[in-house]
């Protein structure tokens, strides 16, 4: 699948930390899986709860890397996103995700407002306001 740095595949990297607001996440889902054996399922329990993963350990450099790739599986009654890094919300990308089916995202850094400086986070956060929703997420890195 191409990365130059694995986040989640089956497993959260182990020099990654969780975080996130208003939902549950399972590291270890099997209802949705893209590859492998595990998919997050990510439960967004209120309208704009957020989905966070933080970088405890490797001092990534932003500039070696060109994007953030991401599969997401639409479930119950998600809408849009947002991908956001190192907590610049201004900057974030709105993404669509069709429910049913693996949506598959590509979002340069040059579209979170970011070429340089390290990498301390990504969230995917919930935006339509539209609660409880579901995704699934497999296959999360850096190309």
């Amino acid at each position: 699948f191409g990365f130059k740095f694995v986040i989640y595949d089956d497993v959260l990297n182990a020099s990654w930390w969780v975080g996130g607001w208003g939902g549950t996440q399972d590291f270890e889902n099997t209802e949705q899986v893209k590859r492998g054996q595990y998919a997050i399922k990510r439960v967004y329990e209120g309208g704009f709860s957020g989905f966070q993963v933080g970088n405890g350990g490797a001092a990534l450099e932003i500039s070696d890397y060109s994007a953030i790739k991401v599969s997401i599986y639409g479930g119950d009654a998600i809408g849009d996103v947002i991908v956001v890094i190192n907590g610049d919300y201004d900057n974030g990308k709105v993404i669509s995700i069709n429910q049913g089916e693996w949506n598959n995202f590509t979002v340069p850094f040059s579209e979170l407002g970011a070429t340089s400086g390290k990498l301390n986070e990504i969230v995917i956060q919930e935006i339509s306001g539209q609660a409880p929703s579901i995704i699934y997420i497999d296959d999360l890195g850096l190309i």
